[in-house]
């Protein structure tokens, strides 16, 4: 852009120093930008200003402004705001103001720096009188006067000072709403050995619903405190005998005795019981196995004595002293002591003299079978 014209309007206004009072210095400067064929410009432009000493020299303060806007030719900007920061100028001397636009070549002549009218006298306004510390104030009539400091306008608000103590806790607000149950704590100390409970059940092992079985190596008494064997039952009276009851079906529901010789399986003798259809089939059996009944007592009476041959019969022993060692078979009538009958043996001081007796009473023998042999 090639600038034909430049129309400057410069007015001084910054202020002047004193002892009390201190005035940034900047100074407002205004101008019209033409065109070669002068028209007026409007846009932006980049502004350098530099002040030099009236009497020539080197640039004795510098101030650069970009992007100024123009709007039909008329442009304004603040010497002092720029790159070159506040005038530092004295002012003591004649100035002038070398303006140069968007980089271009400094225009010609450069213009004077000239104070406002009024601005004259800010050279000689000393006022006399006053002390340290006292301000300028004005009297009323329009004089400046010195008086002590008052009270000015409130300041900004400064920084905030650090925080103060803590002060009292005030009321308890209400109970907020009951949190999650936290992660379970670790197991206290264990407490004080309680006093001991009641003796329980130590005989009896096993599962309920499976076996139940002892393993207990001492004995055990019904109606003792001391058994004196492996099973006692003591203090059995007739309304306090020992019963085992069976339940089911069948001719043979036994209850069973069984002895074994040194704890061998398949060496056992057996008692045991047989329930049949009817009370007089019930019968009580001895056995000297695990199969065969080799003697029997039926519930209607009597005995029977079964798989006897020549080598296993029935053999009755007595041993004792004197002539007569009797083994009786008693036959009593309708339960009465004193109507017997008897079978029975004597044994002598030898085999001749040994004889098998029948008697219808308890005394007198009826009929003998002699050792020797004959009736």
């Amino acid at each position: 852009m090639k600038i034909k014209k430049l129309t400057l309007i410069a007015a001084l206004c910054f202020g002047v120093g004193t002892a009390h009072a201190q005035i940034a210095k900047t100074i407002t400067y205004q101008g019209v930008l033409k065109d070669a064929s002068g028209t007026k410009i409007t846009g932006t432009v980049d502004l350098d200003l530099n002040i030099y000493a009236a009497s020539g020299g080197d640039s004795l303060y510098a101030d650069s402004h970009t992007g100024v806007s123009v709007v039909n030719g008329l442009f304004s900007v603040v010497i002092g705001t720029g790159s070159g920061g506040e005038i530092s100028l004295p002012f003591d001397q004649a100035y002038e103001l070398g303006v140069t636009f968007d980089a271009g070549t400094e225009l010609s002549p450069r213009t004077s720096l000239t104070a406002a009218p009024y601005a004259l006298n800010a050279g000689g306004g000393n006022i006399p009188g006053g002390s340290n510390g006292d301000v300028l104030t004005n009297d009323g009539n329009g004089n400046g006067a010195w008086s002590a400091p008052g009270a000015g306008p409130q300041g900004p608000q400064g920084k905030a000072g650090a925080d103060g103590a803590a002060g009292a806790d005030g009321a308890a607000g209400a109970d907020g709403a009951v949190g999650a149950d936290g992660a379970a704590g670790a197991d206290g100390a264990a407490g004080a050995q309680g006093d001991p409970g009641p003796v329980g059940s130590e005989f009896w092992d096993g599962d309920i619903a499976g076996d139940i079985y002892s393993v207990n190596s001492g004995n055990v008494g019904v109606g003792t405190t001391s058994p004196a064997t492996t099973f006692e039952v003591a203090g059995l009276t007739n309304s306090k005998a020992v019963r085992l009851s069976a339940n089911g079906g069948g001719d043979n529901v036994p209850l069973e005795f069984v002895i074994k010789a040194n704890n061998n399986a398949s060496s056992v003798a057996r008692i045991f019981g047989a329930a049949g259809s009817t009370a007089s089939d019930n019968s009580l059996l001895f056995s000297g196995n695990a199969s065969d009944v080799h003697m029997e007592l039926p519930g209607q009476g009597g005995l029977k004595l079964n798989k006897l041959t020549s080598s296993k019969g029935l053999t009755l022993k007595g041993n004792g002293g004197g002539d007569t060692v009797p083994i009786d078979f008693v036959i009593k009538a309708y339960n009465n002591a004193t109507s017997s009958a008897r079978i029975f043996g004597g044994a002598s001081s030898t085999e001749s003299d040994n004889y098998l007796g029948f008697s219808g009473n308890s005394v007198d023998v009826h009929m003998e079978l002699p050792g020797n042999g004959g009736l």
